[in-house]
């Protein structure tokens, strides 16, 4: 079975509507096994994309990234900056 994992997608702009940032989160149907990519920095912005995404989007699997060091992600809070939230 091949897996397919899309392009990350910023949380908060899934919420906002951008289609640009929907357009990441949809399966061809050739995909046996399809996942998303999910980045955010705040806890409660994250829990209503889990929400959303479990209503509205085809997926078998949820990465939530903790390792993206882009500075326009780390300064929202989210992907590597996750990290320093933890441990700091």
């Amino acid at each position: 079975m091949d897996v397919t994992c899309g392009e990350m997608a910023v949380g908060l702009n899934l919420l906002r509507g951008q289609q640009s940032e929907w357009a990441l989160l949809k399966r061809h149907p050739s995909e046996d096994c399809f996942g998303i990519q999910l980045c955010g920095g705040n806890s409660d912005v994250m829990t209503k994309v889990a929400e959303v995404v479990n209503t509205y989007v085809d997926t078998d699997f949820v990465d939530l990234n903790c390792g993206c060091p882009i500075d326009s992600i780390t300064k929202i809070g989210a992907g590597s900056a996750l990290v320093r939230k933890i441990y700091i």
